[in-house]
């Protein structure tokens, strides 16, 4: 039986995947109105998902061993942090390699909040985990999809998409400080052999 805390724990996690999803979505829809803010052309703007996978994927390498390390839940909310930094910053930035830098960074907030959410849910339900993975990362799928409504609604309301992305991030920002005020019980590193 999981506790309260567990559940809570669960909860955060998934609202955290839903905004990563939603942020993870809409730069497909807003990627002729970022073009448009950086003066340059649709091809050239396309680099953020580059930038972005590449990001992902140095965090990820990274993240592995710091959270065995520090725990899942430092490298999570570090994670949630460089995401939300980085994706909103971009949509201020009207200079094309200082938006590139941007998304390298929520790049990396990416990589560090798939790997540390994944890692936290499996190691907090240890008996449980396959069903709690499978919740986590269907609230990344349903993100996913509310995320490109959101930049519809959002270009119909207010002229511009961008809004869908700072409700987002706003939202991503929030579950982190949940995240942060939150008691997680991190699982016990296995003994050494022949420690006493």
């Amino acid at each position: 039986m999981q506790s309260a805390n567990s559940k809570i724990i669960l909860i955060i996690s998934c609202v955290i995947f839903f905004a990563l999803g939603s942020l993870t979505a809409v730069n497909g829809p807003l990627l002729a109105e970022f073009a448009q803010l950086n003066h340059t052309t649709l091809t050239e703007i396309g680099v953020i998902f580059t930038a972005l996978f590449a990001g992902a994927l140095i965090s990820q390498l990274a993240a592995g061993p710091l959270s065995d390390r520090i725990g899942q839940k430092p490298v999570l909310i570090v994670g949630v942090a460089l995401m939300v930094v980085g994706i909103v910053s971009y949509t201020f930035t009207r200079v094309y390699l200082l938006t590139l830098l941007f998304a390298l960074l929520a790049g990396f907030g990416h990589g560090a909040v798939d790997l540390g959410g994944n890692v936290l849910i499996a190691r907090v339900f240890k008996n449980r985990s396959v069903s709690a993975l499978n919740l986590l990362n269907l609230f990344f799928g349903l993100g996913a999809f509310v995320g490109p409504a959101l930049v519809s609604f959002a270009l119909k309301t207010w002229d511009t998409g961008l809004p869908a992305v700072w409700i987002s991030a706003s939202l991503l920002a929030v579950s982190g400080v949940w995240l942060l005020r939150t008691r997680v019980d991190e699982e016990a590193p296995a003994a050494q052999p022949g420690s006493a």
